[in-house]
């Protein structure tokens, strides 16, 4: 079966004017998600960040004071998907996504995703292939972080890992955060966000549960 969100149909100009008009007036609407996008009614008890709140960060412009900062999501082939996504302070401010790039594809791509941005900081997610392009990506001579999720919390009394740290610290600052930026990915954002739940370890750590 073919599932096409209203937000496909609007870019491939499918959706009358009429619908987008009566969609866009209900996007405060705690039922939107429901109604527009097909999405269930409830969330998982223990789900990390509030759908509500989700809603209203993807139709908020947020604060856009600051340096440039990439965030990069590394896959190589498969079905995973590679992910650059630019901010600047709390706001979101554009989005790529690439499926099937070797690591020298995906360093091409990413050195032109930021080529108009004032002296981005690039954080890339070293683990597995992700270390392979942090090392093409310092050899072209870009300014990169590598980011190790596994690695210990700076409040480690707290969270087990970096990946639970950041979930945490994320829902902390989601009221000011702006996600406009990518509202066109939300179909595929709001899912991998409202659904990522948590649990605690045997010290009483919260800690994110895994994808699957």
């Amino acid at each position: 079966m073919l599932y096409l969100d209203p937000l496909t149909l609007d870019r491939y100009g499918l959706q009358p004017q009429e619908m987008i008009d009566l969609r866009e007036s209900q996007k405060n609407s705690p039922d939107y998600a429901f109604i527009w996008l097909g999405e269930p009614l409830s969330q998982v008890d223990n789900a990390i960040l509030n759908r509500d709140d989700l809603i209203q960060a993807f139709n908020r412009k947020g604060d856009y004071s600051g340096a440039w900062e990439v965030g990069v999501d590394v896959a190589r082939f498969g079905q995973d998907r590679t992910v650059f996504v630019a901010r600047k302070g709390l706001c979101a401010m554009s989005m790529q996504v690439w499926t099937h790039k070797s690591l020298t594809e995906q360093a091409s791509l990413l050195k032109e995703f930021v080529s108009s941005m004032d002296e981005p900081r690039i954080k890339i997610d070293e683990t597995g292939v992700g270390g392979g392009l942090v090392d093409i990506c310092k050899a072209e001579g870009m300014d990169v972080v590598p980011v190790n999720f596994a690695q210990s919390a700076k409040d480690s009394d707290r969270y087990p890992n970096a990946a639970s740290e950041m979930w945490f610290d994320f829902q902390k600052i989601l009221p000011e955060v702006g996600l406009e930026g990518v509202y066109d990915h939300y179909a595929e954002l709001m899912p991998e966000l409202s659904q990522r739940s948590w649990t605690f370890d045997a010290r009483g750590r919260r800690v994110v549960e895994q994808k699957s």
